[in-house]
C-alpha cells in the first residue's frame, strides 16, 4: 500500500531494508535462535508469546512448523536493525541454514515473548 501511495508522493516510499550488520545482543540472538528452532519442529508453545488467542495458536503452530520444517537452529543469525516500537522491542534478522537464507523481523515484548513475527525470503516484495 505505502509503494501505491509513493507513486503520488514519493515522501511515502518505505525506507530499504537493512543489509549491513549491527551491533549485536548475543542473549537475544541466543533466544532468537531458540525461537525459530522450536517454530521449525513444532514445539512453540503458547507461554512463548506475550500476547495471542488461545483459538489462533494451534493453526499458527502449524503455519509456521511447515514454513520452516527440518530446518531446525540457524547456522547464521546476524542482526540487521533494533528498534523499541512501544514498550516491544523489534529485531530484524538475517537468517541462514545453508543456502536457505531469509529476513526475519520479531518483536519480543517486555516479558520476553513473541509479540510479532514476519519472515521474508529474499525477492519476494
Amino acid at each position: 500500500a505505502m509503494r501505491i501511495g509513493a507513486l503520488i508522493d514519493p515522501a511515502l516510499m518505505p525506507e530499504p531494508l537493512p543489509i549491513e550488520a549491527i551491533a549485536d545482543d548475543p542473549a537475544v540472538t541466543t533466544h532468537v535462535a531458540g525461537m525459530l528452532e522450536k517454530m521449525s519442529d513444532g514445539s512453540l508453545a503458547l507461554t512463548d508469546f506475550d500476547f495471542i488467542r488461545q483459538t489462533v495458536f494451534p493453526r499458527m503452530r502449524v503455519a509456521l512448523q511447515t514454513q520452516l520444517a527440518g530446518l531446525g537452529r540457524p547456522d547464521d543469525l546476524t542482526l540487521l536493525a533494533r528498534e523499541q516500537v512501544g514498550d516491544d522491542t523489534e529485531f530484524v534478522y538475517r537468517a541462514t541454514w545453508g543456502d536457505r537464507r531469509m529476513r526475519v523481523t520479531l518483536s519480543i515484548g517486555p516479558d520476553g515473548g513473541l509479540t510479532n513475527f514476519v519472515f521474508i525470503v529474499p525477492g519476494t516484495p
